[in-house]
């Protein structure tokens, strides 16, 4: 793949997503994510003769695995269920952030002015709810560790 390839690879990925309501349509958008890591993964390892490492830096919500969530049971799809379809789980380390609540910067609406708003709290049933009813404020847990954890967790 020449850069040009590349870069057209990652321009058209974001071509779809300013297609108003479309940008927030998980099913176009995270493929196309999914799509443009893909692009990059298959240039650089060609570039560099080896395989290449990528890092993402997404929200949990687009990391974990959507057929475990109610996401994947209405047929959503996310960039962190596309990548371990693609590579396999075992080739894939996804790092995710999440909160119990806060304030996240954002717009509405795609090329909309940013906005401060605020974050709803935590699932009463997450690690999230977890943690901060522990007054555990700061966490990191390996994939390792976390595959002890009981199903459901």
């Amino acid at each position: 793949m020449t850069d040009r390839t590349l870069t057209q690879a990652v321009a058209g990925a974001a071509r779809p997503l300013k297609d108003g309501a479309a940008c927030w349509d998980p099913n176009r958008r995270d493929p196309h994510v999914a799509d443009t890591l893909h692009a990059l993964d298959e240039h650089l390892g060609a570039r560099r003769g080896r395989p290449a490492r990528l890092v993402v830096w997404a929200h949990n919500s687009h990391l974990g695995d959507a057929t475990a969530t109610e996401m994947g049971e209405s047929g959503e799809l996310n960039l962190g269920q596309l990548v371990r379809e693609r590579y396999g789980a075992a080739n894939a380390r996804l790092v995710g952030f999440t909160t119990h609540s806060g304030t996240v910067t954002a717009a509405s609406e795609w090329d909309a002015p940013a906005e401060l708003k605020h974050v709803r709290d935590s699932h009463p049933d997450s690690f999230e709810r977890l943690l901060h009813d522990n007054g555990i404020e700061r966490f990191c847990e390996s994939p390792e560790e976390m595959e002890t954890y009981p199903s459901g967790m």
